[in-house]
């Protein structure tokens, strides 16, 4: 069930046009996704910028 959740997840952050995205869960971290994806919580992680705070 959980991998249902993280495919449809992924599917859902791959609908934002970016060059820059998260190695596990595919968030984008420029363009508008990366205006929105900080408000829910998948903003760039600062200790490692290829990946999100998830």
């Amino acid at each position: 069930m959980l991998g249902k959740v993280i495919r449809t997840r992924r599917r859902f952050f791959t609908l934002f046009r970016a060059d820059h995205r998260c190695k596990n869960c595919r968030a984008p971290f420029d363009n508008l996704g990366g205006l929105i994806m900080p408000l829910i919580g998948h903003g760039r992680y600062g200790k490692n910028p290829r990946f999100c705070r998830f």
